[in-house]
């Protein structure tokens, strides 16, 4: 486990560590040892927890965050058959016990009910730690997991939190997990950069998995189903870029990464990377 200091402006040391629930990565030691806490005292009773049962169907978009899991989720919510989930909920989060999810999958079961919708979609990229949990509420859940070149990936989460180290650590531990799940018939893992280069084949693969009939519209650009919620921060910005026309942003870290930052960002992530089908060229251009 890694550990670092920060000083801040008052001359106060802050302690931070790891946390893989965390979106910058990194957790002041306090709220960690509280958040350690709660998730304990809340997975007490989850070996007792009954499977929620519904004639609806579920799946949950998830991966490492600015990996294109906004987009899917955006997308297939415009499905007619589908009720997206309008935020990102961390319902299976540290923060909740199995009892607490299953009543929020009630909830989200009687709004899907209500509108005549056969699919709930939910996006929560951290979910992508919380699968086993996700199982035990609902063991026939269909998974979506995106991933996306470690060069572009991290230049995004570093643009975004300004810390490479927590970034390219980040990017590792989400990326471990996902390929832990590979070959699980539950799961259906997508490359960003094939999904982009031809969305209409990615989204009808997609489709075929979630057992939903492919809508010609689906891809089109225009608003979508995260527009129907007041978004903050984030993910207002991701969901005014999703109702764009879907293009590919592939090499776009050269803008925000130096040389010397790619290469540290090749040289910690090059064996995952290949794992997950990715190779780079000598003039670190990535290919795949």
């Amino acid at each position: 486990m890694s550990v670092f200091p920060e000083v801040s402006s008052e001359s106060e040391i802050m302690i931070y560590i790891p946390s893989k629930y965390s979106v910058s990565h990194y957790t002041p030691v306090g709220p960690w040892l509280r958040q350690r806490a709660v998730s304990i005292w809340n997975s007490v009773p989850d070996p007792f927890i009954k499977p929620y049962i519904s004639d609806l169907r579920f799946g949950f978009v998830l991966g490492c965050g600015h990996s294109g899991t906004t987009l899917i989720a955006a997308k297939l919510g415009g499905h007619s058959d589908v009720f997206l989930i309008g935020r990102e909920t961390n319902a299976f989060g540290p923060g909740f016990g199995a009892h607490c999810s299953r009543r929020i999958v009630k909830e989200w079961s009687y709004f899907a009910e209500l509108e005549g919708k056969g699919l709930v979609l939910e996006k929560t990229p951290k979910h992508v730690h919380a699968v086993r949990k996700i199982k035990r509420v609902l063991p026939d859940a269909m998974f979506i997991a995106i991933v996306r070149n470690p060069l572009d990936n991290v230049a995004s989460l570093y643009t975004r939190f300004g810390n490479l180290e927590g970034a390219i650590a980040r990017w590792k531990v989400d990326n471990k997990r996902i390929l832990s799940l590979r070959g699980e018939s539950s799961v259906k893992v997508v490359n960003y950069e094939n999904l982009t280069r031809e969305p209409k084949v990615g989204f009808r693969e997609l489709c075929d998995f979630l057992n939903l009939p492919w809508q010609a519209g689906l891809i089109a650009k225009g608003d979508t189903a995260y527009d129907s919620v007041k978004q903050k921060g984030n993910m207002a910005v991701r969901a005014e870029q999703v109702s764009k026309e879907i293009k590919p942003k592939i090499n776009t870290w050269p803008g925000v990464l130096t040389e010397k930052q790619a290469k540290k960002v090749l040289d910690r992530t090059k064996r995952l990377a290949a794992e997950m089908g990715y190779e780079y060229s000598k003039d670190l251009v990535l290919g795949i």
